[in-house]
């Protein structure tokens, strides 16, 4: 969240990225992330439906981070794509090409209701989050976000004026 906030995506990201003095934190964006957190898990005290949609949903999201990249490394990608420090070798394509079709399949399955007969109560409302979600996405990016976000910020491009204001973390023994 604190990344995304840096990059000016969320709206609220002026509040979110700030950084706290004192700590080097962002306190605001970990307040926002926890309170976000413990609002979805009470889910699981009203319905277990809901919950199980949002673990679904979840999880989808978590499978198309690593789909897209698979897929474009084993498509229009596979020319010009540089080869990362650890590659499969020969397999690489036909292990790339396993794994695009293993996590599409698994999505899709995990867009399936929990329970038979579907009913109101038992339906797997996963797809219409993540129709919704994808609506409000695409809205918000087509209205707002392309005209002030322009990629992620790179700190190892900055000067070492500007690294040195970074926070570094806790020091290493």
């Amino acid at each position: 969240a604190y990344a995304l906030a840096r990059d000016d995506l969320f709206p609220g990201s002026k509040w979110l990225k700030q950084i706290y003095k004192r700590t080097q934190t962002p306190i605001l964006c970990v307040l926002f992330v926890f309170i976000t957190n413990m609002l979805l898990l009470s889910f699981n005290l009203f319905s277990s439906t809901a919950f199980a949609a949002i673990v679904s949903i979840s999880t989808i999201g978590f499978q198309i981070s690593y789909f897209l990249p698979i897929f474009f490394r084993v498509t229009s990608a596979r020319k010009n794509f540089p080869r990362g420090k650890f590659h499969l070798g020969r397999f690489s394509m036909v292990i790339g090409i396993a794994s695009v079709i293993w996590l599409f399949v698994t999505s899709v399955i995990l867009l399936f209701p929990f329970n038979y007969p579907i009913t109101a109560e038992n339906m797997n409302w996963c797809v219409v989050v993540l129709v919704g979600v994808s609506v409000f996405a695409t809205v918000y990016w087509i209205f707002c976000a392309r005209h002030r976000f322009i990629g992620p910020k790179r700190t190892d491009q900055l000067s070492d004026s500007k690294a040195a204001k970074m926070p570094t973390g806790i020091p290493l023994p």
